[in-house]
């Protein structure tokens, strides 16, 4: 073989880890010769067959991805991810040179199916094409770690699986295609005029806290549904301009009147109680709620939005691996570029140490938003201090008129004989149930539990947001908890908008 930087070639299959490494290539960025033994190494980027990615990209024939583990601490940041990622290989695990098309196209295009010769109902045709055809590498998986300790244990901080741009695909003719193209062909409109006013679809709304958080951050949810008629009664009485349709996904997308709706940008918040950390006993609606998860490829399908956010229990990620991963791929199967992230809620404002996992998608051609940065944190660090219980509880004082905060109603909280604390902390997660008696899940003085109101400041909700009229505290108590805290969904779609904002103007 004569090899030179820029090579592709395929490796051999490594003894003992063949899960890990079988079926690798390596794209030849240096070429090294040692001094003394005249020993011929190379050092390059690794790529895999999609078929390796467990199971977060289509397995198709001859398609790979690029995979890099980038470490953010002091002591990586001298190296760029691109030195982090080279890796070094003897010539002895060199099996053959190959051609790879790097590339920003969708698949099927520029495979060894462009060429005619390819006979698929062949064995020994599929073979060939396994072993000696071109191949095409369309994704970038990369994962950001905070230290060596949490890349030793595969803990990373964001994950970022994307296509490669227009300007990174080889310069080969017809490899690359624009970006604005692609965009273009996915959504099936032109690209919109410059600062347009961008629109959503809040699905699985509930109470509302993504709608008054991406409406406050300059997007507007134009349409939401729930099939709950509780939540979406609350919901019409803050939201008064937003399309509410009080139907299940599967009813909403059989309805006619449903293929003319156009948004920017989809939100998913499906239901989250089996997968949360705190559900360890299976319900009657466990294996409903986890079939909605995967009910949103068809919203995908039929809205085809430039932007998607998804928010859901992170127990989704540490606890159910495989499920997460059917979901990424739902996205990557309709080439959506993702990124991820676990978050705290009360990094971002929210007065609750609250964990979620939030995800947001972007389309064919379209860059990713990265997830904002924390906004709050502990002294020292710079950022605005966190909000606490007793932040939240003098603001509620000055607002006397706030209503379900009486302590004496039919909306009266449970009385407790439980240990004072001090308010000067943040409240553990809101949930659909009460107190469990530890301290941040309970009024300060002990005596006890939170209002309707305190529970729904606790959440990020304004002092004047409405319930509506004959709900029961159960179902108010219920709606808080599934929902949303503004001040993070506030924070999300600044960085959506912002994103949209930067494409329209390029």
């Amino acid at each position: 073989m004569r090899l030179k930087i820029g090579d592709f070639v395929e490796l051999i299959d490594e003894i003992g880890r063949p899960e890990e490494r079988k079926g690798d290539f390596l794209q030849i960025h240096k070429i090294a010769q040692h001094a003394m033994t005249d020993e011929i190494v190379f050092h390059g980027l690794r790529l895999r067959r999609t078929h390796n990615a467990g199971g977060i990209l289509p397995h198709k024939m001859n398609e790979l991805y690029l995979e890099m583990q980038v470490r953010c601490d002091e002591e990586a940041e001298q190296h760029s991810p691109y030195v982090q990622n080279l890796e070094r290989v003897k010539a002895c695990q060199i099996v053959k040179k190959r051609r790879v098309n790097v590339t920003n196209t969708r698949y099927p295009l520029n495979t060894f199916r462009d060429h005619g010769h390819y006979n698929s109902d062949s064995r020994t045709a599929r073979a060939s094409a396994f072993t000696s055809y071109e191949l095409a590498c369309r994704w970038l998986l990369v994962r950001y770690y905070r230290s060596q300790r949490d890349l030793d244990q595969s803990r990373p901080q964001i994950t970022v699986l994307r296509t490669f741009t227009e300007e990174e695909a080889s310069p080969t003719c017809n490899i690359a295609m624009a970006d604005e193209a692609l965009v273009v062909n996915h959504t099936g409109h032109a690209k919109p005029p410059r600062r347009p006013t961008y629109s959503m679809l809040d699905s699985f709304c509930g109470l509302g806290g993504v709608s008054l958080g991406a409406r406050q951050a300059g997007i507007i949810p134009a349409y939401a549904f729930d099939h709950d008629i509780a939540p979406v009664s609350s919901y019409t009485l803050n939201q008064p301009d937003t399309l509410v349709y009080l139907e299940s996904v599967e009813d909403l997308l059989h309805r006619a009147s449903f293929e003319a709706i156009a948004v920017d940008v989809l939100h998913l918040s499906p239901p989250c109680q089996p997968f949360s950390r705190a559900h360890r006993t299976p319900g009657q609606n466990d294996e409903t709620n986890q079939a909605v998860l995967f009910s949103v490829r068809q919203l995908l399908e039929r809205l085809h939005p430039r932007l998607v956010t998804l928010e859901e229990a992170e127990w989704l990620v540490r606890g159910h691996k495989q499920w997460w991963n059917s979901a990424i791929a739902m996205f990557t199967d309709l080439g959506y570029s993702i990124t991820y992230k676990i978050i705290n809620c009360l990094n971002y404002g929210v007065p609750q140490n609250r964990e979620r996992v939030i995800l947001f998608g972007a389309c064919p051609g379209l860059r990713l938003p990265a997830i904002p940065p924390p906004t709050h944190g502990p002294p020292g660090s710079g950022l605005l201090p966190y909000v606490t219980i007793a932040d939240t509880l003098a603001k509620l004082a000055r607002h006397p008129s706030a209503t379900h905060n009486s302590t004496s109603d039919g909306y009266a909280p449970i009385a407790r004989s439980l240990p004072p604390y001090d308010a000067n902390r943040t409240a553990w997660c809101i949930t659909t149930g009460g107190s469990n008696g530890r301290p941040g899940t309970y009024h300060p003085s002990g005596r006890r539990d939170f209002t309707l109101r305190e529970l729904a400041m606790l959440q990020g909700f304004p002092w004047d947001f409405e319930f509506a009229a004959g709900l029961t505290k159960t179902q108010i108590r219920r709606q808080i908890g599934n929902a949303v805290p503004p001040p993070l969904a506030r924070a999300l779609y600044r960085a959506v908008r912002e994103g949209l904002e930067s494409a329209d103007r390029g």
